[in-house]
């Protein structure tokens, strides 16, 4: 990993729909093959999340996210919002699960209605990459993936996304907020 180009290029990554926020797409429907490579890259960066090429990957896709018309995800904060302020990999491990949510749009996009899957597919996703990470650097190790590590293996990924993401809920907005919103 080069360490002075990689932090360019994941904030510029990381920029990218918020720089278009706002934008309507002036691109063309995704077509097969793109969302092909799509979850082939996804697969790809949970294997192997700082492998060569893994950069230029995670850009094409973040771009490829923000761009397209007809693949949407719906991002929230929740449990792994924090590494947004993190060091690069930490980063890296969250955008994971952006790609996640992608890739379940593309290959099971009735399953990917619902917002608590599509959430857990992006979960799964980062938690992926991050024990993939993990076993290549035993000192790599984060509280927050660990919890939800535990959560994961106790079955509880659900429960986690609907208690800690009520954002995302369709409804939230319609319910208004809730009370821990207000402090």
């Amino acid at each position: 990993m080069n360490r002075t180009t990689t932090p360019i290029v994941l904030i510029v990554a990381l920029a990218l729909p918020l720089a278009a926020a706002g934008q309507e797409s002036k691109r063309a429907p995704s077509t097969p093959a793109e969302r092909k490579r799509v979850v082939e890259i996804t697969h790809r960066l949970e294997k192997e999340p700082f492998g060569k090429g893994a950069n230029d990957d995670r850009v094409w896709l973040m771009k490829w996210i923000d761009e397209v018309p007809d693949v949407t995800i719906r991002y929230c904060p929740g449990p792994l919002y924090d590494l947004v302020e993190g060091d690069v990999p930490d980063k890296a491990l969250w955008v994971q699960s952006l790609f996640g949510m992608a890739s379940l749009a593309i290959e099971k996009p009735a399953e990917a209605k619902d917002w608590v899957k599509a959430q857990v597919a992006g979960l799964q996703s980062a938690l992926a990459a991050y024990q993939s990470a993990v076993k290549a650097n035993p000192k790599a190790k984060l509280p927050a993936f660990e919890r939800l590590l535990a959560k994961q293996k106790a079955g509880q990924l659900e429960e986690v996304v609907r208690q800690e993401m009520p954002a995302c809920d369709p409804s939230y907005e319609e319910n208004g907020p809730l009370p821990s919103d207000a402090i």
